[in-house]
């Protein structure tokens, strides 16, 4: 795995079964974002933020060696690829310019009414579109080269969820759902939260519906083709700080400030399971591809779980404080996790 020290400059290739440095790269730059250009975790695009233009540069992390450098227009804080790695978008306070990633040839630019600093962008699943959100959501389709629509909101933009390449659905901060069919028109949907509270959101795109939990132990469903609450249950009295969904069936994990972790079956509305093993909250949760339950804890392990048998199959000891998050590769072979000791870690999935 590699690691990303906390002055953005520095890598290390980490060995995980071992617990031993491999090699240690020096970058010569300190870099504001970065963006996986391969399946196998090798080769990265590190965006370099300067005061008058930005760089983006393609790096080789297996040799050590910076592959291509380009000097960009402007000074830029932000990127993301599309899934099919084609195009990208970049982003800073007064503009968006969507590029082709090989090239860098500008497809377009805008230039939003609104100071651009809190971002949420996402791809659709074919790359066609690309939605912005902050205090309202931009779609974008790259084809036509244009804005297609400005959809207002009532607060900051969470997250966003994509029902295929025809619709779009949003949750912002306070909880408030949002959805349409057609990218082309209005919302069709704002629904209230069912109370004023702190919300931790999580879009399920193989069910098509927002899992949504509470800071009072919670959680919520509701699915975009419905304009009213799924259900409303009691899962945790403390906060709940993640949610999973597994794309087999109607299994949700749920986890939080409490160490234990609490499998809720969606269909018969209860928890059905507690995983007991994390000897701190839990701070984040995902399925991966072969449908294990994979945790980050404030115990700084990461763990992997049988979550239909409720066994805990594996520790890992990833960091030397809390983890906050990770992301699991698409074929399940990678995963790379972020802590508070100022290190990202990138390694071998345990299998």
């Amino acid at each position: 795995m590699w690691l990303v020290h906390d002055d953005h400059r520095q890598l290390t290739n980490w060995d995980m079964t071992k617990q031993r440095a491999l090699k240690n790269i020096t970058l010569p730059w300190r870099f504001e974002s970065a963006a996986c250009l391969d399946d196998l975790g090798e080769r990265w695009m590190f965006l370099l933020a300067d005061p008058q233009s930005s760089r983006l540069v393609e790096f080789d992390a297996s040799t050590n060696r910076t592959l291509q450098t380009s000097r960009l227009d402007a000074s830029y804080f932000d990127l993301a690829l599309d899934d099919q790695r084609r195009n990208l978008v970049l982003v800073r306070e007064d503009r968006i310019s969507v590029r082709t990633r090989d090239s860098l040839v500008e497809i377009f630019r805008d230039s939003p009414s609104e100071v651009l600093f809190h971002v949420v962008h996402s791809w659709s699943p074919s790359g066609r579109y690309v939605a912005l959100g902050f205090k309202q959501l931009l779609i974008y389709d790259v084809e036509q080269k244009r804005r297609i629509n400005t959809l207002p909101t009532m607060s900051w933009i969470n997250g966003v969820g994509w029902i295929g390449d025809d619709g779009i659905s949003a949750m912002d901060d306070r909880g408030r759902l949002y959805w349409t069919s057609d990218l082309s028109k209005g919302w069709e949907l704002k629904q209230e939260p069912p109370a004023e509270s702190v919300y931790h959101e999580f879009w399920d795109p193989t069910n098509l519906r927002w899992l949504v939990a509470d800071r009072n132990g919670r959680l919520f469903a509701s699915t975009y083709v419905t304009p009213s609450l799924l259900f409303d249950i009691p899962v945790s009295t403390l906060e709940t700080w993640s949610i999973a969904s597994d794309p087999r069936g109607s299994t949700v994990a749920v986890a939080g400030k409490d160490s234990r972790i609490q499998m809720v079956d969606l269909q018969r509305q209860k928890v059905v399971r507690t995983l007991e093993g994390h000897t701190d909250g839990v701070t984040f949760v995902r399925f991966d591809p072969a449908h294990r339950l994979i945790s980050a804890s404030d115990d700084a392990t990461i763990r992997i779980w049988d979550p239909d048998a409720g066994k805990l199959l594996e520790t890992v000891p990833a960091h030397r404080s809390l983890i906050n998050a990770f992301a699991i590769s698409p074929d399940g072979k990678w995963l790379v996790s972020v802590s508070s000791d100022k290190t990202i870690k990138l390694g071998n999935c345990p299998a």
